[in-house]
């Protein structure tokens, strides 16, 4: 297995040797990340006292945060919060009102709190590369200049509560902190060019795709008029992907997988401690590579990293098809190691139905009725694994389906003969992977036990 457990000095020189030159391209100078990963790991770090109080500043422009960071000589700790959304409102509330531990670490950093996208900042928070834009819940973590040091955030296909927790938000702080105090830090030279920001703030209503996007949604009007209308996370999300949607340059059977999770490279990490292996898929890419339980994952492509979610940031930007990941660890017996994950050809493929920029997207069809229900099986007379969904139609049939002949009070048990248990969201996602605007489908419906077929034209919006 191409895993090495050696001194440093060797290792520094291992890496420099193994790593490819697109790697090396990407990377910052290799003995440099080693040399901070061991300082990190070994090194007895002073963090100066706490704030006397621990207060947030309300949406106000980051330059604002960054300064007052600057005169203390503290990290910024900023969150972009989707007030409307219901997913993550309990760790919004637990981060907005501390338990007295995350208490202390907040008061070891500026606090901003951001609720709407629409004035975010392009060139400070990155976001096209530093965040999940489906996640209704983000965090940044800065340094007084404005560099990025790392993100947290995260929701799965099974919950809200399966990527993130107060404790290890708590753990990625210990991190940060450790690292912006180390006297070594400035010379690493880790987190690239601070950020410049004269002139206006490039926010996503500047972005080369609010144009085209704004024409073909709704909402559009209202975000532009009424300033306090949020512009939603998952909004963002399509807005950037527009001009490669327009330009035909977007795949979405590869290129909607974005942010992969350590599962998709075989490895399960502690949700309290989240740069720790709790468990690794046997036979994996990870299991391949070497990589045990009780590992901890310090660097991964010549970056350093302070939590999962900076795992996935990275594990961004690799290829959909066969490539290398690079991984700094160290065993539960502080023995460092270089580890060459080799990942095959849709390695990045999961479950997108959670999604909302995938199943509200502005890419493939819309199955032509609102919002689909959970139907009753009973009544349809289908199996639980089977899909079964009531068309939420609230001002009537409506589009291509409702000239079908689709009603309110039919139940849908198949898609041209394919009947997935799914519903909500998942269904929705599922049928825009499947389907593009101008496809004929087939819908196969009960009503009072009754079955009959549907047959109509997919439109890219709900009403064509």
């Amino acid at each position: 297995m191409p895993r090495y457990c050696i001194p440093a000095i060797a290792l520094a020189l291992a890496i420099t040797a193994a790593i490819s030159s697109t790697f090396v391209s990407q990377a910052q100078d290799t003995p440099v990340i080693m040399k901070a990963v061991e300082a990190l790991a070994n090194d007895k770090v002073e963090i100066p006292e706490a704030r006397d109080k621990h207060e947030w500043i309300e949406n106000k422009d980051i330059e604002y945060a960054l300064k007052l960071a600057k005169k203390e000589n503290r990290p910024v700790f900023a969150t972009i919060r989707c007030l409307p959304c219901k997913q993550c409102s309990w760790f919004e509330s637990a981060v907005m009102k501390p338990a007295p531990e995350l208490e202390a670490k907040l008061k070891q950093f500026i606090c901003l709190r951001v609720t709407t996208m629409r004035d975010v900042d392009e060139r400070i928070y990155r976001f096209e590369k530093y965040q999940d834009m489906d996640c209704s819940w983000w965090g940044y973590f800065f340094d007084p200049d404005g560099r990025i040091y790392g993100v947290y955030g995260g929701i799965d296909i099974e919950s809200d509560k399966s990527c993130i927790s107060v404790k290890g938000l708590i753990s990625a702080m210990d991190r940060v902190l450790k690292c912006h105090y180390h006297p070594d830090r400035e010379s690493w030279n880790l987190f690239g060019d601070a950020p410049k920001t004269r002139g206006k703030a490039e926010t996503p209503l500047k972005h080369d795709g609010w144009k085209h996007w704004a024409k073909n949604n709704q909402r559009a009007d209202k975000i532009l008029s009424d300033k306090q209308e949020c512009l939603h996370c998952h909004e963002v999300a399509e807005v950037v992907r527009q001009p490669r949607f327009d330009k035909k340059d977007f795949d979405k059977q590869t290129d909607f997988y974005v942010w992969p999770y350590p599962q998709n490279i075989g490895l399960e990490l502690d949700i309290d401690d989240s740069l720790k292996v709790r468990d690794v898929t046997s036979g994996g890419a990870a299991y391949q590579a070497g990589m045990a339980k009780g590992d901890r994952i310090e660097a991964a492509n010549g970056q350093l990293i302070f939590s999962n979610t900076d795992l996935r940031r990275v594990l961004n930007e690799l290829a959909w098809g066969d490539c290398k990941l690079t991984l700094q660890t160290r065993d539960a017996n502080g023995e460092a190691a270089y580890v060459t994950v080799n990942l095959k050809e849709g390695w990045r493929k999961y479950d997108l139905g959670w999604r909302k920029s995938v199943a509200e997207a502005n890419i493939g069809a819309h199955p032509g009725f609102p919002w689909p229900l959970q139907g009753d099986r009973q009544a349809a007379g289908v199996e639980a694994d089977k899909l079964c969904i009531k068309p939420y139609m609230p001002k009537g049939p409506v589009g291509n389906a409702g000239d079908a002949g689709l009603k309110a009070n039919d139940l849908i048990i198949a898609v041209d003969g394919e009947s997935p248990n799914l519903v909500g969201r998942a269904f929705l996602a599922w049928f825009r992977m499947k389907y593009e605007p101008g496809d004929e489908i087939t819908l196969t419906v009960v009503n009072n036990g009754k079955k009959r077929e549907l047959k109509y034209k997919v439109g890219r919006h709900m009403d064509d």
